[in-house]
């Protein structure tokens, strides 16, 4: 019917073409409520596009400063929309983050045209936080591991054919404070001098 049913945020702490061109760590979250701005344009686009029965995903930045053909400083810009999930393990992310099944409720879709998920429970700061292998970190992932067992839910290695972009391993936590979640993310990602 063109109603969204299920919508989140994320916010990317590094440039994506920084990311791949410098072959640095990335570190992505996912917000429990998506500011009010982001929420304004996301809607707009899925009208636009008349989006309907799937999944997608659109990319924004917000500008650092003002560009003459662009836009002014803060202003948020379309980059593009995609007709399907994001990629990676983000459904797993916004899962955790939301409290709720990605999957069921895309399910839900399917079967009912609706939503049939508890969507009343917790939400939180799902923090994604990735580490190349040929960095040096001040941290022990095994000391990471301990310091946060109650906050982990996920972790791995990247696919191959995804590591130039998001780094060869990751960790997946949540958290119910944002500045909890950029420790997290700073610890994680803390490189030796």
């Amino acid at each position: 019917k063109g109603e969204i049913i299920f919508k989140c945020a994320h916010k990317f702490l590094e440039a994506n073409d920084l990311i791949y061109k410098d072959e640095i760590d990335d570190a992505y979250f996912t917000y429990k409520r998506i500011p009010p701005k982001l929420n304004e344009i996301g809607e707009s686009i899925v009208k636009a596009f008349n989006l309907k029965s799937r999944c997608f995903h659109i990319e924004v930045f917000k500008l650092k400063r003002s560009y003459k053909d662009l836009g002014k400083k803060g202003q948020y810009v379309a980059l593009e929309v995609n007709m399907r999930p994001a990629g990676g393990y983000t459904p797993d992310l916004i899962s955790y983050a939301m409290n709720v099944s990605y999957y069921d409720v895309y399910a839900d879709m399917i079967k009912y045209d609706e939503n049939r998920q508890d969507m009343s429970k917790e939400k939180f700061y799902a923090m994604s936080v990735s580490r190349r292998d040929k960095t040096r970190y001040k941290n022990d992932i095994g000391d990471i591991f301990k310091r946060y067992q109650n906050n982990i839910v996920m972790h791995g290695r990247y696919p191959e054919s995804i590591r130039d972009i998001m780094g060869d391993f990751f960790i997946m936590a949540r958290f119910r404070t944002l500045k909890e979640a950029d420790e997290f993310q700073k610890i994680v990602r803390e490189k030796l001098n």
